[in-house]
């Protein structure tokens, strides 16, 4: 606005002072014309008075020439006879001229026998003159008097720069003076334009000051600006303490919330929801399809359901997430407001409950079958040894071995049982003591040198010979090792080795590697062999005394101490086990 203000002023003022200059250099030239014809006419009659008195031509000539010369303007004039002879010329020699009698001018003059006029270019001299002809009838002539018509400009050209100069000046100092004023004018709608575009930037902190009169327009503008900034600046503060409140709230919940509008599409979700469902929007108050957001079209029927029923509706379904596929229990609970209805979508992620369930049955069954199996064959023997079989010793002796192995197996699965219960109950370990693993490495492997040796499995221990000290239960440690080396020397090759090493991290964690020259673990096998009870090949596991729980155990204690248990493998060449402690 104010630059087409400022605009409009510049094209008032130039315009104005334009059209002024315009008129006055055409009145002035008009003006100079005219002077300059009369001056020429009285030139040539006063010539021809003296001409018609019997005074010498020549002489007149320059008698009259010498009268009307200014600022040595070159005159020239010229006598001529009816014929178009001419008779005398200041200028060229009468001799060499043309005729002139069909000159316009002196045409015109022997015709109407009234001064004459006309502006052309000389044949003589070569120059554009202006011509003034007047007829003298005593001796039936024509005086004509001339000068160079560019010289007769040249005043009215000196003029116009003159002119051309001073608007310029008036111009320049009008706009000076009429921007001063017109910003003066406008200062506080430009410091009110100021105020609106920071405020329509999110500024709400400025405001109008120093304003001019009390009750002027612009003040009481300014004032109403400032009093609605300042609710504006209000609301917006106190919608945003309760959004930051909402939002904490939300976001401090453990589950994803999702709200949606009457078409499914997302207004708002929490952190968790981001979080879960991997999706990287950076405003969370973006809209964007429900669908998009969860990956399921159940979601969306589920949304549309609760905000046509207006009631709450709860389903179990399964999504996915950055964690792969979980089971949520998904409650839709309808939103009334103005003019729009809405949903609110809870998601309790009910994965870990139907994990336990599922974890707890298959602990139950396969503790039943691990249990019913060596107890079968117990009471089988027993029953034989009852029928009779007591009596034949040697029959007798053979049957009391496998119930004593049996009971064997039984009294490892209790007592697996037993540690991995406690492990799971104590999530931390009190009872620390500070000791060289590679000592406990070396009472292992002495511990397990025999059975090794029955499989013709060597050790080679790749210890640092410095001790290695940490802190942690040295029981569950010697637990993890043997349940380790154990499973290295049952599923090794005859023949074969296992290498055993343990090193403390850069990170300040202690890695322990126990590998072994077996057949190795085929892929599928590998993210389950840490499972409880599981097994790659179960009778050859029974037939070499296992209870499946070992490497669960292993894992356990491994979690106990903030590490990890993980296996390298491939079939041919021997499996590698690592695990990371914190200890």
């Amino acid at each position: 606005m104010l630059r087409r203000l400022y605009l409009m002023l510049i094209v008032v003022v130039s315009l104005a002072v334009g059209v002024t200059g315009f008129i006055a250099y055409s009145l002035i030239n008009r003006y100079n014309d005219s002077t300059a014809r009369r001056y020429l006419e009285a030139m040539s009659n006063t010539a021809a008075i003296s001409i018609g008195e019997g005074d010498a031509i020549d002489t007149v000539v320059h008698h009259t020439v010498s009268i009307f010369s200014y600022d040595q303007t070159p005159f020239r004039m010229t006598i001529v006879e009816r014929d178009g002879t001419v008779l005398y010329d200041n200028e060229a020699d009468p001799a060499e001229m043309d005729n002139h009698l069909f000159r316009q001018e002196i045409a015109q003059a022997f015709k109407t026998r009234q001064p004459s006029q006309s502006v052309r270019m000389s044949d003589t001299i070569g120059e554009e003159m202006l011509y003034m002809a007047v007829y003298e009838p005593v001796n039936d002539l024509v005086v004509r008097t001339a000068m160079p018509y560019n010289l007769h400009r040249a005043s009215v050209h000196s003029l116009l720069n003159s002119t051309v100069a001073i608007i310029l000046l008036l111009v320049l100092i009008l706009l000076s003076f009429g921007l001063l004023y017109t910003h003066f004018l406008l200062q506080p709608l430009y410091r009110m334009r100021k105020t609106a575009e920071a405020i329509q930037r999110g500024d709400l902190s400025v405001r109008m000051t120093d304003l001019p009169g009390k009750s002027s327009e612009m003040t009481v503008l300014a004032r109403s600006l400032n009093e609605m900034t300042e609710k504006l600046q209000m609301s917006i503060e106190e919608l945003a303490d309760r959004n930051a409140s909402l939002d904490a709230i939300l976001d401090a919940l453990a589950d994803p919330v999702i709200a949606v509008a009457d078409r499914c599409t997302v207004n708002f979700f929490n952190a968790n929801a981001q979080a879960v469902f991997g999706r990287q929007i950076k405003d969370r108050n973006a809209a964007c399809p429900l669908v998009l957001l969860t990956h399921s079209t159940a979601t969306e029927t589920l949304a549309e359901k609760a905000i046509e029923t207006g009631e709450i509706i709860t389903e179990e379904m399964v999504l996915d997430t950055v964690a792969g596929e979980r089971e949520f229990q998904v409650i839709a609970s309808p939103v009334k407001r103005v003019g729009t209805h809405g949903a609110i979508l809870t998601f309790h992620d009910i994965s870990h409950v139907r994990q336990a369930q599922k974890m707890r049955s298959d602990f139950v069954a396969n503790v039943t079958h691990e249990l019913k199996t060596p107890l079968t064959s117990i009471r089988g023997f027993i029953e034989t040894l009852r029928n009779g079989a007591i009596e034949n010793k040697e029959v007798s002796a053979r049957f009391l071995d496998i119930i004593d192995i049996e009971a064997e197996r039984l009294h490892r699965l209790i007592n697996d049982i037993l540690m991995l219960s406690e492990i799971e109950m104590n999530q931390s370990d009190w009872e620390s003591e500070t000791f060289d693993l590679n000592a406990l490495i070396d009472d292992v492997v002495v511990l397990l040198e025999d059975q090794a040796a029955e499989r013709q499995v060597s050790f080679v221990l790749d210890n640092d010979p410095a001790e290695l000290r940490v802190k942690a239960n040295r029981y569950k440690l010697k637990q993890l090792l043997i349940n380790l080396v154990d499973n290295a020397i049952k599923y090794n090759r005859e023949g074969g080795q296992i290498f055993i090493d343990a090193a403390r991290r850069p990170d300040g964690l202690v890695e322990l590697r126990v590998r072994d020259t077996g057949p190795g673990i085929d892929r599928e096998h590998q993210d389950r062999i840490f499972e409880r009870f599981y097994r790659i090949d179960r009778s050859r596991s029974r037939e070499l005394g296992g209870t499946g729980l070992g490497l669960s155990i292993v894992k356990h204690i491994a979690m106990l101490y903030r590490g990890q248990a993980t296996v390298e493998s491939e079939p041919g060449e021997g499996s590698t086990f690592r695990i990371t402690l914190d200890v």
